[in-house]
């Protein structure tokens, strides 16, 4: 038997860790070896889809790892 987690509850998880070091980690695991920035914008579309508005406000920070189409999805999505 496996799981199989969302992204929804992936964010969910995310948002419940207790401290800023466990969120960074969180966060530099979809970061790490270019993973994030090999995805197609639909696909980072759909992992962000239920980040924390920490998250996408931290797109802005780091243009160079997300596609254009998914920092402009991110501006109309709350």
């Amino acid at each position: 038997m496996s799981l199989r987690w969302t992204w929804r509850d992936y964010w969910e998880w995310y948002e419940s860790l207790d401290t800023e070091e466990a969120r960074f980690h969180a966060l530099f695991e979809l970061l790490k070896d270019g993973w994030m920035k090999s995805l197609p914008s639909q696909t980072q579309i759909e992992v962000l889809t239920f980040a924390p508005r920490e998250i996408l406000d931290y797109l802005y920070q780091m243009p160079e790892v997300f596609k254009s189409e998914t920092i402009e999805w991110s501006k109309y999505s709350y």
